[in-house]
């Protein structure tokens, strides 16, 4: 595990530590955890003007997966739910999908933290690898992931063109 601390890059472990020292908790479970979880998810996607799914969808991402997933959620001192992440687990990976913060507590750094204690959660399971996903270049969680050391890697994209003659734009 120290192994794994260090090999993340030091401005990402200072934001781990600061989380620490703000007092901090990681929470694990299922759906007893859901409603902290959408609530903090639906904030955060209706902040960035996404629309949000509803949460009947996650209890059913819960109870199709059982315990190949699971809610991770970052509380502050007083016990308030302030970051979630709903987490996937197949073979030998760790895959975080669904996640979102309180952008007030921000200065406290939860997601370094969280994403952290998702990687630890991870080790301590065996897993072997954690995928933090797929992010479009130059946006807020392509800069995240970098910043954590994880190189990027472009993925190939095959498009079936049914009755038209190019890509249409789906950015």
């Amino acid at each position: 595990l120290e192994a794994n601390m260090t090999a993340i890059p030091r401005k990402a472990r200072r934001l781990i530590r600061q989380g620490e020292k703000a007092g901090l908790t990681a929470e694990f479970g299922h759906e007893d955890l859901l409603p902290s979880f959408y609530q903090i998810f639906a904030r955060s996607y209706h902040r960035l003007g996404s629309p949000v799914y509803s949460v009947k969808y996650f209890r059913h991402l819960l109870d199709e997966f059982k315990e190949k997933a699971n809610i991770l959620i970052i509380k502050i001192q007083d016990g308030k739910p302030i970051a979630g992440v709903l987490t996937f687990f197949y073979k030998d990976q760790v895959l975080p999908y669904f996640a979102g913060s309180l952008l007030e507590y921000r200065d406290l750094a939860p997601n370094d933290y969280m994403y952290w204690q998702l990687m630890k959660y991870g080790h301590e399971k065996e897993y072997r690898w954690f995928d933090f996903g797929r992010s479009k270049v130059d946006t807020g969680s392509y800069d995240f992931k970098r910043h954590w050391g994880f190189v990027p890697e472009p993925l190939p994209y095959q498009y079936f063109l049914n009755r038209i003659d190019q890509i249409p734009n789906i950015s």
